[in-house]
């Protein structure tokens, strides 16, 4: 899926192929992006790129769901 691929190029240090990523994933499912977010940035491996303030911004420039 994009929300994957998007992660692990986050992962791989290409931050702009994740955000292009993440913006395939929420224009294919736009009300299940928030809680996909949610779900997958518990996944240890992931968690940096939560923890990645500017990054979530530009991600959510609204601010990242709670």
């Amino acid at each position: 899926s994009h929300m994957n691929l998007a992660f692990l190029a986050y992962l791989a240090g290409d931050k702009a192929v994740a955000l292009d990523e993440f913006g395939k994933a929420r224009a294919i499912r736009p009300s299940g992006f928030d809680k996909a977010w949610k779900d997958e940035i518990d996944f240890d491996p992931f968690k940096p790129v939560a923890a990645d303030k500017e990054f979530v911004q530009k991600l959510f420039p609204n601010g990242a769901p709670q």
